[in-house]
C-alpha cells in the first residue's frame, strides 16, 4: 500500500513538472515569435527575458534584458515606459547574478541596480535586492535608508509592491545595528504583511 502510494506521488509529481515545463516552452514559444516581429519594443525583449530565465537559460536572459534596457533608451521612447522597462530588467538581471553566490557578481548586479535607481529612486524590487546587498557588505544604514524610501513610494508601484519583503530586510538591519524595538515592530508587521515572510528574525532581540 505504502509503496503504491509513494510511486503515485511521484507519478503526479513528475507530470507536474512535465505540464509546468511544457507551460514555460509555450510561453517562450509565444515570446519568442512575438519579438521576432518586434525586434524594436523594449517590453517584448523584457517578456522574453523573462520567459527564457523561467526556463533556467540564464546567459539569453541576460542577453534580452539588456537589449530591452538600451531599446527603451532610444529617443522618443515615453519616460514612463523607459523606467519601467529599465527598473524591472534591472530587477531580474539583478537577481540572476546575486544567486551565482559570486562576490564579482554580487558587485556587478550592485552596480546595474544602483544605476537605474539613482535615475528615479523608490522602484520596491530594486530596494529589495540593493538592501539584501547592503547588509550583506555590512552597510546597515544603507540599507535602512533604501527601503525607507521604497516604503514611503510603494503605493506608486502597484504592479511590484512587496511591503512584507522591505520591512523585513529593514528589520534585519535595524537588528544588526542594535535598533531591537524597531526591528522586532518590522518584523511582526512583515510577516502580517506577507505570507511569504516567516519573519526568519526573532519576535525579539538582546
Amino acid at each position: 500500500m505504502l509503496r503504491s502510494l509513494a510511486l503515485a506521488a511521484v507519478i503526479c509529481l513528475t507530470g507536474m513538472t512535465v505540464a509546468r515545463n511544457r507551460q514555460y516552452r509555450d510561453v517562450l514559444t509565444l515570446w519568442q515569435d512575438t519579438t521576432a516581429k518586434s525586434l524594436e519594443k523594449p517590453r517584448v525583449r523584457l517578456n522574453l527575458g523573462r520567459a527564457y530565465q523561467m526556463t533556467g537559460d540564464g546567459n539569453r536572459a541576460m542577453h534580452e534584458f539588456e537589449n530591452a534596457m538600451l531599446l527603451a533608451m532610444a529617443p522618443g521612447r515615453p519616460d514612463r515606459e523607459r523606467m519601467m522597462v529599465r527598473q524591472f530588467a534591472a530587477v531580474n538581471m539583478g537577481e540572476m547574478l546575486m544567486s551565482t553566490g559570486n562576490p564579482q557578481a554580487t558587485n556587478e548586479a550592485e552596480r546595474i541596480m544602483s544605476q537605474v535607481w539613482n535615475e528615479e529612486p523608490g522602484f520596491p524590487g530594486l530596494a529589495n535586492n540593493l538592501a539584501v546587498i547592503y547588509a550583506l557588505q555590512g552597510r546597515y544604514a544603507m540599507a535602512i535608508q533604501i527601503t525607507d524610501l521604497a516604503l514611503t513610494q510603494a503605493q506608486y508601484y502597484p504592479s511590484f509592491i512587496d511591503n512584507g519583503k522591505l520591512l523585513f530586510n529593514r528589520a534585519m538591519a535595524l537588528k544588526a545595528i542594535g535598533r531591537c524595538e524597531e526591528a522586532v515592530h518590522d518584523f511582526k508587521l512583515a510577516a502580517a504583511q506577507s505570507p511569504d515572510v516567516h519573519a526568519a528574525g526573532p519576535q525579539q532581540c538582546p
